[in-house]
């Protein structure tokens, strides 16, 4: 794999980019209710909510995974990005908000349980977790290996992999608590932040039997 050269622009920019992500998160850390860790105390701008929309749905898998779909079969593979993305935001955002906003729900597993009962919010919650880490988690971890490989192409791609998986353990949200919900403070419930620990590991093992796979002979 041919080794990407960063220039003295390129760490400058990475530097820059962490200083200000550590500096922007040590500002917002002193915000303690569930409602402010969810829903940015209600006072975010719109266009802060789409880019927070934005960042959600971008990620390595689809930086690589559809840039190199692009290259292969066509630009048309764009047009998951419209049918998949664009079109069910606009559904949600005519048809289903606002009920989200009089309800005054911090997410949709607590809306099912409003409207129905604590079974559908199971549910969904489990549904949720386990399609996430078996199917996305996965796919975004063995694809930021390859980008992070292209910089240190002496490590093996199942150390980047575990090194990703543990540093998004690492930085699992502290749950606050709240008058108003049934949150979990994390940092004081070691046994939590175990299983959130073995949980994140899940996709980790996924990515790097793609890779036992891809590097098999034959």
């Amino acid at each position: 794999m041919p080794r990407a050269n960063l220039t003295p622009l390129d760490l400058l920019v990475m530097g820059i980019y962490v200083v200000i992500l550590i500096a922007w998160g040590l500002y917002h850390s002193k915000r303690k209710s569930a409602e402010d860790y969810f829903l940015g105390g209600r006072g975010m701008s719109w266009w802060l909510v789409g880019l927070s929309m934005f960042s959600t749905v971008v990620s390595s898998s689809s930086l690589v995974g559809w840039s190199g779909d692009a290259y292969s079969t066509g630009i048309s593979v764009f047009n998951y990005g419209i049918s998949a993305a664009i079109i069910p935001i606009v559904f949600v955002l005519v048809f289903f908000l606002p009920f989200y906003l009089r309800s005054k729900v911090f997410t949709l597993p607590e809306f099912l349980e409003g409207r129905f009962d604590a079974r559908s919010r199971y549910y969904l919650s489990l549904m949720s977790l386990l399609s996430y880490t078996f199917l996305d988690s996965a796919v975004t971890l063995y694809a930021g290996s390859l980008m992070i490989k292209m910089i240190f192409p002496e490590v093996s791609l199942e150390v980047l992999i575990w090194g990703l998986a543990r540093k998004a353990a690492m930085m699992s949200p502290r749950w606050p608590r709240s008058r108003t919900s049934r949150s979990i403070s994390i940092s004081k419930n070691s046994g939590v932040r175990l299983t959130i620990l073995r949980l994140t590991m899940l996709p980790s093992r996924l990515a790097m039997m793609v890779v036992s796979v891809e590097s098999a002979p034959g």
